[in-house]
């Protein structure tokens, strides 16, 4: 996605293709990266929804679930 080889959608369907076991931090994973990627590319408002996403997907274990909340923090959500 990064590198605009992939979109959004196809991001987050392919961490709810992951297994059952595994898909709640694929996605804290999926919402997260994307969230940051359109952070950077300046759509702070579509961010915010993925930041969002991600805390409410993601096991507070998980590095982006902590990186999701920080982020919601800087931008003042």
């Amino acid at each position: 996605m990064y590198l605009g080889e992939a979109s959004v959608d196809h991001v987050i369907e392919a961490a709810k293709r992951t297994s059952p076991r595994m898909q709640r931090e694929a996605l804290c994973e999926a919402y997260y990266y994307v969230g940051h990627g359109l952070a950077v590319r300046g759509q702070a408002d579509r961010a915010v929804g993925m930041f969002r996403a991600a805390v409410a997907a993601g096991p507070t274990h998980a590095v982006e679930h902590a990186g999701a909340r920080a982020a919601l923090t800087r931008l003042g959500r």
